[in-house]
């Protein structure tokens, strides 16, 4: 029987692997040209393995597949979905990091979500008598 930390291991690598190959996608020419940010992708990516090392070691598989699907489909949406605009003082404007950061915030409130009622659904089997 595998040792609880070698459960984690496989699940953890692999959403930081999928996590760090959507950030380099993101951040640098191959699909980061079109919002020119420097810094903001890569403090999502930081908070994205704060939240799988977390879920690691709750082992919370549900959040760790949620945190890279997250950041993609919050890249997407940014990049489908962005305005551009001009503040009150002449400065441009683009709401894609906005749409970026809810769009990553929700689907990964949807995996802790999802884990609770797994982790609920089960306990609740587990307490249920047998016929």
């Amino acid at each position: 029987m595998k040792s609880p930390i070698m459960k984690r291991i496989p699940w953890g690598g692999g959403a930081s692997a999928a996590l760090c190959l959507f950030y380099v996608l993101s951040r640098h020419d191959v699909l980061g040209g079109w919002h020119g940010m420097k810094s903001w992708p890569l403090y999502i990516f930081v908070f994205g393995l704060i939240a799988i090392v977390i879920a690691a070691l709750t082992l919370s598989r549900k959040v760790m597949i949620c945190v890279p699907v997250g950041y993609m489909i919050g890249f997407l949406s940014a990049w489908l979905f962005n305005t551009d605009g001009v503040d009150p003082g002449g400065g441009l404007l683009n709401d894609g990091w906005i749409i970026w950061t809810v769009s990553f915030l929700a689907i990964i409130l949807v995996g802790i979500v999802w884990e609770l009622i797994k982790k609920r659904t089960a306990k609740t089997a587990d307490e249920s008598p047998a016929l």
